[in-house]
Parts: structure tokens; C-alpha cells; sequence
């Protein structure tokens, strides 16, 4: 099988940009590589880092990034990293969500020197966006929560006549309060039986599934709760 390398293959040796001549014959690796077929088989080196400097960049893709603004454009950010003082660069796009005090902002909103915590998402071709940019921890995991399509909380509210059809309230488990709208024809249980939105009991623990990528007037579509069923220990009365 035919090996070759893209012209613009990233060498990464020792935590910085490097080239080919600076990796030594045994030296232990990791590749990024893409396979083509036709017209005939190919491997192709797309990148290439020693070892640590791969493991690093794991973290990088994949882990909570807390520090603080080292610089910052339209279309990036660069942070320095809180426990070990390394420059952190991320792209920012239009799918990157940037918050402040839990709601909606700008990137001018976190300035150079600004505290920022960001969740890092990895790209196909390389390099890391910055999925979610936020001001605490707290801002940052309820962000990210609400991209998931299972949520757990309590139900804090349920308003069976609101104009849009019926909403309920959940007070989440990370301490976030949200409200969605029910699906029409959502499925709605405590244990077997079945519940209507009027009946939905306000401070029960529930689990929620939402539709994934259903929403209207900005709230998401539930499709499925189900209230928890507490279950007696052997010897207990109510």
C-alpha cells in the first residue's frame, strides 16, 4: 500500500510546531491518518506528534479548559491555561455559545485577563473549537446540560393552558431552572399510570427526555417524563 504525506501535514514535537526532520528513528508516536480506495489504496499522514505532546493535546480536545484570556479575535481565543500556565488556542464559529451570568453574549464580553472557562469540542481536520465559552463552571456545565436530550431535576411548576400549549418547569439537577414544552402526545407516567399535564405533581422527581432538536418560542420539546417512584425500605410506614 502506497503511504504519503499531505502537503499540509501539522508536526507537533515537544508541544510546539516542528517538522518531520525532528523525529528521531524509534521515537514512539501518534499519527492521524485517512485512508483513500481509488484509484488506488493510499494511506496519508495528515498529523503527527510524539507521544506527551499528543496526551497533552487530548486534554486539550476533550477536557474543561479553566484559565484566563491571553488574546482574542472574531474567530479565536487563546487562554492560558489555569494549573500549568499553557497557551490554549480555540476557534470560535457561529455554533460556539458564549455566556455570561448564564445568559447569551458576545466574545467582547470577556476581554484579555477575563476568567473564562471553556469546553473544548475536537474538529474532523484538526485544531479545537470552543463549543461553549462561559464565565463559571456552573454557567459552562448548565450549557452544556442543555444540549443533552435527558434531563433529571424536580418538577417546580406546570402550567397545563400556557398559549404555546402546555409547559413545565424543572428545577435541574445541576441547581438550573428550565421550562419546555410538552410534545403533543408526550408520554407522561408516575410508575404505570398514566398522567395528564394537569396532573403532573409539582416537587416530584422526574426524568425528562426532550426531542432532539424540536423547539418553538425558544423552548424545547418534551416527549417523555416520568415521575420517580419512590420505593419504601422493608419495615417502612409512611
Amino acid at each position: 500500500m502506497l503511504v504519503a504525506i499531505d502537503p499540509e501535514c501539522e508536526y507537533t514535537r515537544k508541544g510546539a510546531a516542528s517538522a518531520l526532520t525532528a523525529f528521531a528513528p524509534g521515537e514512539r508516536v501518534v499519527a492521524r491518518l485517512s485512508f483513500r480506495t481509488s484509484p488506488q489504496e493510499v494511506v496519508i499522514l495528515r498529523e503527527l506528534w510524539d507521544e506527551r505532546s499528543y496526551l497533552s493535546e487530548r486534554q486539550t480536545r476533550t477536557e474543561l479548559c479553566v484559565g484566563k484570556i491571553a488574546s482574542g479575535t472574531p474567530s479565536a481565543i487563546t487562554v492560558r491555561r489555569e494549573r500549568d500556565g499553557t497557551l490554549v488556542a480555540f476557534r470560535v464559529t457561529e455554533k460556539t455559545r458564549i455566556l455570561k451570568y448564564d445568559k447569551p453574549a458576545p466574545l467582547e464580553a470577556f476581554p484579555v485577563g477575563e476568567k473564562v472557562v471553556v469546553k473544548p469540542r475536537a474538529l474532523p481536520g484538526g485544531g479545537v473549537m470552543a463549543a461553549i465559552v462561559g464565565g463559571t463552571l456552573a454557567e459552562v456545565t448548565s450549557a452544556h446540560l442543555d444540549t443533552l436530550v435527558r434531563w433529571e431535576g424536580v418538577i417546580h411548576a406546570v402550567d397545563p393552558g400556557a398559549a404555546d400549549g402546555p409547559t413545565v418547569t424543572l428545577l435541574r439537577n445541576d441547581g438550573a431552572t428550565r421550562r419546555v414544552l410538552l410534545a403533543p402526545g408526550a408520554s407522561l407516567k408516575q410508575g404505570r399510570k398514566a398522567l395528564s399535564p394537569a396532573t403532573l405533581p409539582v416537587g416530584g422527581a422526574a426524568r425528562v427526555h426532550l426531542v432532539r432538536g424540536g423547539e418553538k418560542a425558544g423552548l424545547r420539546f418534551a416527549d417523555e417524563i416520568t415521575i420517580v417512584v419512590r420505593r419504601e425500605a422493608p419495615g417502612e410506614t409512611r
